[in-house]
């Protein structure tokens, strides 16, 4: 596979991934808004300023890129989460995944795939 087959399939693989993530996205919302419902009795107005609030920390959280939303949800409230399949938490996915260093260097090509790579497993 030549050069701009690779990049070529890198982007589409991350186009197709994107698309994933933004259903899934939307059907955890929805898992989320039925658990507070029928374990709470929240109501339409309360799940959906829940919604605004979470998408708000979302661009709060990507407009600084500073720390991980694990990082983040262990440092204020004690919780921390792993990945289902590997129980590895943000402190073994550091590289991946928390305080970005401003100095680290711009990643090849190869070093993206294997990032993605290591990311899906």
């Amino acid at each position: 596979m030549g050069l701009k087959a690779s990049v070529k399939a890198l982007r589409d693989a991350e186009r197709r991934m994107e698309e994933e993530c933004n259903r899934q996205f939307f059907v955890m919302y929805g898992a989320f808004g039925i658990a507070l419902h029928d374990n709470w009795g929240w109501g339409q107005k309360r799940v959906l300023d829940l919604y605004r609030t979470t998408d708000d920390i979302w661009h709060e959280v990507g407009e600084t890129n500073r720390k991980s939303m694990l990082q983040l949800l262990e440092e204020e409230t004690g919780i921390e989460l792993t990945l289902t399949d590997s129980d590895r938490s943000w402190h073994e996915l550091r590289f991946l995944n928390a305080e970005v260093d401003d100095q680290m260097k711009q990643l090849t090509l190869g070093e993206a795939i294997f990032m993605r790579m290591q990311q899906t497993r």
